[in-house]
């Protein structure tokens, strides 16, 4: 004979069919004749329930076979050899208990988000029988996604989880040969990762969801991080809470991070987070503030700056004084955001034609820290003195451009009906003195104006800017001079209007009216510059003779004068 009989399982479905099997059996003598199945009642006797006339044949199954539940089954193997020979097998009972249950090792997390769940199978005993496990996906509910053959491996995979958008859990169920499925085991769920910065602290703070499920719980966490994960990961340290702080990143930097749970158990198992990445954006240093002019407008003084454009400036603070060392906070400036990073801000409270004033930008980012400081210019204050009819100015060097001072302008105004600036004089950078000998006779109060403007080099500058700054306007003030002809011919070629000659006088306010010896006015105007053509109201020129003119001169001293006397119309 061969070797000996042995049952393999005795499973029941659901329906109550009974199956019987058995491992393969051979004998020597070659004389197989048949297999019997015995059952054993409720009551302890054993009878036949079935046979099979094939040698190969490995089980039976047996309908209606549930009343056999209590008890146990064998087979004899029936050989035709001399003599017949009956091999009994061992007896068995049916099995109807399932698989231990079990719990997963871990869940974690691969790069792609998708998850991988382990497991382990011991003491193997226990597991002899399990031909497969399980996976179900917990949440509000526990549904199979998944079932890996035991002889194939002790993990399976959810291709189809996002665990980079949150957390995951899932349980494992085992089954055995004859499909007993073993109750759920633990939920476990995954480590969900998430990070925040402090722009202001210059800080990355990782927060994540506690790892759920291992019954001795979770020890700590490592904390990894990576600027170029393809190349790995770099340990950052252990946090025994679920948040970890990064104090000394690079700003403007790309970085990727995960943590890894750690059980509190003797052997090591751990699990993996999702990945995630975040570029810092830190508070960063301000390149310059840099004041581009200080420029006089009427009696205010306008302070014209700029920044790198930093989108992170809070407000600016204004200093102004009388040198360097005076320096006093006159206002605070909002940073709002103004493309280019040019800001402009009028003091109305400097004396502008009076003295010299120097100015300092302070710039705060919009947490409040102290950014840098500006150069430190100042207005340029010009003053007129006068030398007979010359007009001597003289100015203070603008000072602190990048670029330096290319050069000045002397600019004059003269106001008469219609001022014009113009520009009488370009002088070199070093220059800080001119004099004007011209003299004019038709203007309009407040008379002849002077104002400079300084160029900045803009070849020379760093930041490339070419600015201008202007100084106060000064105005020339005399006493009229007045010359009145006595006589004038309108139907000549020359002198053929009246109208006296005034120097420094308001020219576009002062006054003469006309009569003829029978003391009636024949003509009057607001304009001495146009004088008298000796045309009456009526249009027609007057008669030759003498008339009496009054003629009032307001000088650009703002004093009156008034004249009298006698005309000849020839």
């Amino acid at each position: 004979m061969g070797s000996s009989v042995h049952l393999r399982r005795i499973c029941i479905s659901a329906n109550g069919v009974v199956t019987v099997s058995w491992y393969p059996f051979t004998d020597t003598c070659l004389g197989f004749e048949k297999i019997l199945v015995y059952g054993e009642q409720r009551f302890g006797s054993y009878i036949l329930l079935d046979s099979s006339l094939n040698k190969s044949q490995t089980d039976i199954a047996i309908a209606n076979a549930a009343k056999y539940l209590g008890g146990t089954f064998f087979i004899e193997y029936i050989s035709k050899c001399n003599p017949t020979r009956i091999s009994v097998s061992d007896t068995m009972s049916v099995d109807s208990t399932a698989p231990p249950v079990t719990d997963p090792d871990s869940v974690s997390v691969l790069p792609n988000g998708t998850v991988v769940i382990g497991w382990s199978a011991n003491p193997p005993k226990a597991y002899a029988d399990t031909k497969s496990f399980i996976i179900n996906s917990f949440k509000g509910g526990s549904f199979p996604i998944d079932t890996i053959l035991h002889i194939k491996a002790l993990f399976g995979i959810d291709t189809n989880a996002k665990a980079n958008k949150g957390s995951l859990s899932y349980q494992l169920a085992a089954m055995d040969s004859c499909d007993n499925v073993s109750p759920l085991g633990n939920p476990q769920t995954t480590v969900f990762l998430g990070a925040s910065q402090d722009t202001c602290k210059f800080t990355v703070t990782l927060s994540w969801s506690p790892y759920l499920g291992w019954h001795s719980g979770v020890r700590y966490y490592y904390v990894y991080y990576s600027t170029d994960s393809a190349k790995g990961y770099t340990y950052a340290g252990i946090a025994n809470t679920t948040s970890f702080i990064f104090t000394n990143l690079n700003n403007f930097t790309k970085y990727y991070f995960f943590v890894r749970a750690v059980e509190n158990s003797a052997v090591i198992i751990t699990s993996s987070s999702n990945r995630i990445s975040l570029t810092t954006r830190f508070q960063k240093n301000f390149k310059y503030v840099y004041i581009k002019t200080v420029t006089t407008i009427g009696s205010d003084i306008e302070i014209d700056w700029t920044t790198d454009n930093n989108p992170q400036v809070g407000y600016f603070e204004i200093y102004r004084g009388v040198d360097i060392a005076s320096m006093v906070l006159i206002a605070t400036v909002s940073g709002i955001k103004i493309p280019g990073g040019d800001y402009s801000f009028q003091d109305n409270t400097a004396e502008a034609t009076a003295k010299i004033w120097y100015y300092m930008i302070k710039v705060y980012n919009t947490c409040g820290h102290f950014g840098g400081q500006s150069n430190m210019p100042h207005n340029i204050l010009l003053e007129l003195k006068k030398d007979g009819r010359i007009k001597n100015l003289s100015w203070n060097a603008y000072d602190l451009w990048n670029g330096g001072v290319l050069g000045y302008s002397v600019l004059r105004t003269v106001e008469d009906a219609n001022p014009v600036v113009t520009d009488i004089m370009d002088l070199n950078g070093a220059t800080l003195f001119y004099s004007d000998p011209d003299s004019f006779s038709d203007y309009g109060r407040p008379g002849i104006c002077y104002q400079i403007k300084a160029f900045e080099n803009g070849d020379s500058d760093k930041y490339g800017f070419s600015a201008l700054s202007y100084s106060n306007t000064v105005c020339y003030v005399d006493s009229p001079v007045v010359y009145i002809p006595n006589a004038f011919a309108p139907q000549e070629f020359f002198n053929t209007v009246f109208r006296p000659v005034l120097t420094y006088a308001d020219t576009l306010q002062s006054r003469m009216v006309i009569y003829n010896k029978w003391g009636e006015e024949i003509y009057q105007t607001i304009n001495v510059k146009k004088g008298w053509d000796g045309t009456m109201k009526n249009g027609n020129i007057a008669p030759q003779g003498v008339y009496l003119y009054f003629i009032t001169v307001l000088g650009l001293d703002y004093t009156v004068h008034r004249y009298k006397g006698t005309v000849t119309l020839l």
